[in-house]
């Protein structure tokens, strides 16, 4: 998550479009200074662990795909148990 938080920390600038706006309209609904520096920071952390759980369920699709792609050796049988 630090690396996905760490990424979105990089484009949100004073200079960037879609940051003003949204200062605008956070300043529009009564948040100014480190209020709304706080609100930013939460945006940003959630949209982190999104961006973690999307790399979390990219890798558990991996493994099924690797297992599924292997197959049990010619001639074995399954277990009957006892």
């Amino acid at each position: 998550m630090i690396r996905h938080h760490a990424v979105l920390t990089e484009s949100v600038t004073a200079y960037a479009p879609a940051t003003s706006a949204y200062s605008d309209l956070l300043s529009g609904l009564g948040l100014s200074g480190q209020t709304l520096t706080v609100q930013l920071d939460r945006v940003m952390s959630a949209q982190a662990y999104m961006m973690l759980t999307n790399d979390f369920f990219r890798i558990s699709c991996f493994a099924f795909l690797a297992l599924a792609a292997t197959r049990p050796k010619k001639g074995a049988s399954a277990t009957t148990g006892h």
